[in-house]
């Protein structure tokens, strides 16, 4: 059957809490496409989950197994959630029993191209991300043995389109660093600075013409207030001088001079 679905990815995480009743696929809600479940296996019709036991105190650098598994239709797979549930945990189970890993640091993503599995794994303690991609690279070829003899085993009559194969696995390491939001939530601008640095800086480059702006007006201010103070002052000066002016001879008193007769 050919697989036409396109876009839409499906995962499904093995780290679960509590233990869910007979009868139903342990399946969380699904939201554009993407659901999440436990992986725990499912026998006749009930599933059992496991407490998770990771490690929440730091980031740690992860495994990310990639593998193309044919013989399976992708869209009735995708419809179908018990045979996705059953489909997610034969993966695990190869997983686990190929490298030696416990299921809880195990998450399982299911996408098209034939079908696309990206299986996620956090290493155990004390073991190094390097250390255990080396091992799964060793492992590989029981990884392929083992995921495909438990696909097989799984109920999946509905959704096998043909012989059921797993070829292309990679390890690659995933940094945890580069899975960290900025500190705050502070992003950043073009220039590498948080915007409220760059804000800062911004107004600090800004500042010197301001500051050299207000002094330049007030010393032109002030010259011209000046020159005009001295143009009043010196007209004050020149009016007081014209009433000190003495007056004409015409209005003085003259007297007789002594012993002008005879």
């Amino acid at each position: 059957m050919a697989d036409t679905n396109t876009g839409s990815t499906i995962t499904l995480d093995t780290t679960t809490a509590a233990m869910t009743t007979a009868g139903t696929a342990a399946v969380a809600a699904t939201t554009a496409d993407t659901m999440r479940a436990t992986s725990a296996p499912i026998t006749a019709g009930t599933t059992t989950a496991e407490t998770a036991a990771t490690d929440t105190s730091a980031a740690v650098n992860t495994i990310s197994i990639t593998m193309t598994v044919k013989g399976v239709d992708y869209s009735a797979l995708q419809a179908n959630r018990i045979a996705m549930q059953n489909f997610v945990d034969a993966v695990v189970q190869g997983i686990t029993g190929s490298v030696d890993v416990p299921r809880e640091r195990v998450v399982v993503t299911v996408s098209q191209g034939s079908v696309k599995v990206t299986v996620t794994i956090t290493p155990p303690q004390r073991v190094t991300a390097s250390a255990f991609q080396a091992k799964v690279i060793e492992a590989k070829a029981d990884v392929r043995a083992v995921v495909v003899s438990k696909i097989v085993q799984a109920e999946l009559a509905d959704v096998i389109s043909g012989t059921i194969e797993v070829e292309g696995i990679t390890a690659e390491i995933v940094d945890a660093e580069a899975e960290i939001p900025d500190e705050a939530g502070v992003s950043e601008d073009a220039g590498g600075l948080p915007k409220d640095e760059a804000s800062v800086a911004a107004s600090e480059a800004a500042e010197p013409e301001a500051s050299g702006t207000l002094p330049e007006a007030l010393v032109i201010g002030l010259a011209v207030g000046g020159s005009a103070l001295v143009l009043v002052l010196l007209a004050i000066a020149a009016w007081r001088c014209s009433k000190r002016r003495p007056r004409p001879l015409s209005n003085l008193e003259t007297r007789p001079q002594e012993g002008s007769e005879g």
